[in-house]
């Protein structure tokens, strides 16, 4: 079991790394645009907000 274990361990952390990188530039691919709009929604009133 010893054994295995090392091994197990470093399959799930391969599989959170792919998880990971999918999710990464999905949250960048939706957060980048908002953050780049993020000065010009400032700027406009609440009540003007979409």
């Amino acid at each position: 079991e010893r054994t295995r274990a090392p091994l197990i361990i470093c399959h799930i952390l391969e599989l959170i790394n792919g998880y990971w990188l999918n999710y990464v530039t999905l949250i960048l691919s939706v957060a980048l645009p908002r953050i780049t709009l993020s000065p010009s929604t400032q700027i406009v009133r609440p009540g003007e907000y979409p």
